[in-house]
């Protein structure tokens, strides 16, 4: 998936696709989205599209949904482990994640549980965990810390039915440990704020600074609580305590179904140097919001096309370069679920212009054997030869001449009378197939007084 361009992403390539996600960026530890792009579909790894390479490694086989809003499903055998780290949580933790249970009976249900610290002289799973799990046997969902082996309490739903089973639903949770948080904790379902029991002191201070070693996703740290049993589309994890705005951001990306191209992209216009090619976008389904493109060219129609610099217009002229090539498109379709990409077919050869070149030519009034200077303006490089009834000008053959620039010849008539006069342009560019004259009659008039 591609961003949004106004939450501040960075580039994430795997598998030699572009990763980029419409998940907020700033402090993300770990994004775990099954439709992005850069996925495979892989049920032995899921691939952290964050930019940290944090992998997720199945346990045991979950199953791949691979329609059009892809996830992984947690049967109760199958948990995820990710490496370690996540050791510093001092400026908040925020989760956000879109997923559907299948069973709302299962006890301490994990979504994630990281944990697992060398403290002191001690080292045990259950050790400065953090932790978002179905609370008991209820159907509220809390965050809950540790430090060492003592908990600090919860922060959870109170309502009894956050949890639905069957349902996909969208949650957010956000912790504010600083003292001058004015919300320590909120939860969001599917967008929406809502009532939170915490306790007393929560978070008090937040969880300790260190590194974690036993990181699940799905499964438990404690072997009497039960794994998570649904699926899972998408999760995103910070170190930051995530504004109301950028949930409702997340909460727009992780629910939304990226763009699927049904038909590929096309190219229509002349094949011909100076003219202008337009691309068209293909059927898309999922409604895209927007469209970008890429254009690239090749010596062959099956060869390896190469990008064309700052050509990224749904439009584009045709350049000297491009004769003899084969172009093709790549349009990136965008909403706010994401990005998908697909490429239109090669356009047949490119091929040179036959009379695209011109040259303006400012004679003005001929006096016989007074000499004269003959302007030509040539649309494009190239030589010019200034001619008079056929014969060339002394001193005016294959003039290099500058596109847009006039040329000057100087023209003394030897007649009286009509003179035709004409100039030839032999551009430079093998773009052109031919050379272009410009021809038209004047007249010669007697000069007055002597000589």
């Amino acid at each position: 998936m591609v961003l949004i361009p106004s939450q501040n992403a960075t580039s994430a390539t795997r598998n030699g696709t572009d990763c980029l996600t419409p998940v907020y960026q700033t402090g993300l530890l770990l994004h775990l989205d099954a439709g992005s792009p850069c996925q495979t579909g892989s049920t032995s790894t899921w691939l952290d599209t964050s930019g940290n390479n944090r992998d997720l490694t199945f346990t045991g086989t979950p199953s791949f949904d691979a329609t059009t809003f892809k996830s992984y499903g947690f049967s109760g055998t199958p948990f995820g482990t990710v490496p370690s780290g996540f050791a510093d949580f001092t400026s908040g933790i925020s989760a956000t994640f879109y997923l559907k249970w299948s069973n709302e009976a299962a006890v301490w249900q994990r979504i994630i549980d990281f944990g697992g610290t060398a403290n002191s002289t001690l080292y045990a799973p259950q050790s400065d965990n953090i932790l978002i799990a179905k609370y008991a046997n209820s159907r509220d969902i809390t965050l809950e810390f540790y430090r060492g082996v003592n908990s600090q309490g919860h922060c959870k739903t109170n309502s009894g039915t956050a949890i639905t089973a069957n349902v996909w639903t969208h949650y957010a949770i956000v912790v504010d440990p600083r003292p001058t948080a004015s919300d320590k904790c909120k939860i969001f379902i599917n967008g929406t704020a809502v009532t939170t029991d915490l306790d007393p002191t929560y978070p008090n201070g937040g969880p300790n600074n260190l590194t974690r070693n036993s990181n699940f996703i799905g499964e438990s740290n404690w072997s009497s609580d039960d794994v998570f049993t649904g699926s899972m589309s998408d999760l995103a994890l910070y170190n930051v305590a995530l504004t109301d705005a950028q949930v409702s951001a997340n909460y727009s990306a992780q629910t939304t179904s990226p763009p699927v191209n049904s038909v590929a992209p096309t190219i229509s216009g002349t094949t011909t140097f100076n003219q202008t090619l337009s691309a068209g976008n293909g059927s898309w389904s999922n409604s895209p919001t927007s469209y970008t493109y890429t254009w690239s060219r090749a010596s062959s129609a099956g060869g390896s096309y190469t990008t064309i610099s700052g050509a990224t217009n749904s439009t584009y002229p045709l350049v000297a370069a491009d004769v003899g090539q084969y172009l093709k498109v790549n349009v990136t379709a965008i909403n706010a679920g994401g990005i998908n990409a697909a490429t239109s077919s090669a356009t047949t050869q490119i091929l040179a212009a036959a009379s695209s070149a011109t040259v303006t030519v400012d004679v003005g009034n001929l006096l016989f054997r007074q000499s004269k200077l003959i302007s030509a303006t040539p649309s494009v490089a190239g030589k010019l030869t200034f001619r008079a009834n056929k014969l060339i000008i002394p001193g005016c053959k294959n003039l290099n001449a500058s596109a847009g620039v006039a040329k000057n010849c100087s023209y003394k008539p030897a007649i009286r009378g009509k003179v035709i006069i004409s100039v030839t342009l032999a551009p430079s560019s093998s773009a052109y197939l031919s050379s272009v004259t410009n021809t038209a009659s004047y007249f010669v008039y007697q000069r007055s007084g002597n000589r």
